[in-house]
């Protein structure tokens, strides 16, 4: 009976790793996949900004060298008639290195290394890079997905890998050009889905809700004409004007181009709120002003020169 028994023991430990593994490991796709990814791009001219929302998706293999990869394309909307081929990747067996081979190119580089533990470094097309962190987050399928924290020195940048996904700016790309941040363009992957399940959905997104967008919803055409920072650019400091209710309080947020809070406020007075100009760096920044009555959110942008 004891014998019987330290059998059953040691086949459920032989077995327990494995199913632990399987829980928690999502490989790197090789169909079915689709990433969407919104560029943000300063402008001139008014209105200052413009957005794009791209999207991605694995359509088929090809054969490279007497190796197999899968096609990245570009898709032009849903129906996925217009496709503008990108370059294709392949992933070794276990989905911890991954190698793209861009279309111009005459060799694959890698593109992603998800071995990484803090302190490691990796070449990418000539470029350092630097592991500073590792954590986790676990994704709308219910597995805890490896994330890494890859800072870029040449570039003075940083990246966010999430296994099995990819970068959280502009998947593919991002590793390959070394940044996903330039001076004029800025990307966010707002959703990643693979055989039709939303596996990751950008929450925080600032821009919109759900994984295509153009701007923030305004309440009405005429408010939104009729608000604006005053004066834009900014001098030593502007106002809000326009507001139709002198007195409804409002909640507000100022936001810079990329997206992410540099402040915010709640139950204020319109009339309150003040943007000074010291306390900014040079560039492209949004007011939002949330009406809570409505549900609904208005945005402002203003400009802060040298």
């Amino acid at each position: 009976m004891k014998k019987n028994t330290f059998i059953l023991f040691f086949f459920l430990f032989a077995l327990l790793p494995n199913t632990i593994k399987t829980q928690n490991y999502f490989p790197f796709p090789s169909d079915s996949a689709t990433w969407y990814v919104l560029k943000v791009r300063g402008e001139m001219i008014p209105p200052y900004i413009s957005y794009y929302t791209y999207k991605y998706g694995v359509i088929g293999d090809t054969n490279i060298n007497g190796i197999t990869y899968h096609k990245i394309y570009g898709l032009k909307d849903s129906d996925s008639l217009y496709r503008s081929y990108q370059g294709a990747y392949r992933v070794v067996p276990d989905s911890s290195l991954v190698y793209f081979f861009y279309m111009e190119d005459s060799d694959e580089c890698l593109l992603y290394d998800y071995t990484l533990v803090p302190n490691d470094t990796i070449m990418i097309r000539g470029f350092q890079y630097v592991c500073v962190d590792t954590g986790s987050v676990v994704l709308n399928n219910n597995i805890s997905h490896k994330i890494q924290y890859m800072y870029v020195p040449g570039i003075d940048c940083m990246q966010k890998w999430v296994n099995g996904i990819g970068s959280l700016g502009i998947p593919f790309w991002e590793p390959y050009w070394g940044c996903s941040m330039s001076i004029d363009d800025v990307f966010f992957m707002t959703c990643f889905s693979y055989k039709n399940e939303m596996i990751y959905e950008w929450d925080s997104n600032p821009y919109f809700t759900g994984c295509v967008g153009n701007l923030f919803i305004g309440i009405e055409e005429n408010l939104a004409e009729r608000l604006q920072v005053v004066p834009n650019p900014v001098q030593d400091a502007s106002k809000l004007k326009g507001f139709p209710n002198n007195q409804q309080k409002i909640s507000y947020q100022v936001l810079d181009y990329s997206g992410r809070t540099i402040l915010q406020q709640s139950n204020v007075h319109y009339s309150d709120i003040e943007i000074k100009k010291n306390k900014f760096k040079p560039g492209i920044y949004f007011l939002k002003i949330n009406f809570e009555n409505l549900k609904k959110s208005e945005v402002v942008k203003f400009l802060i020169l040298n």
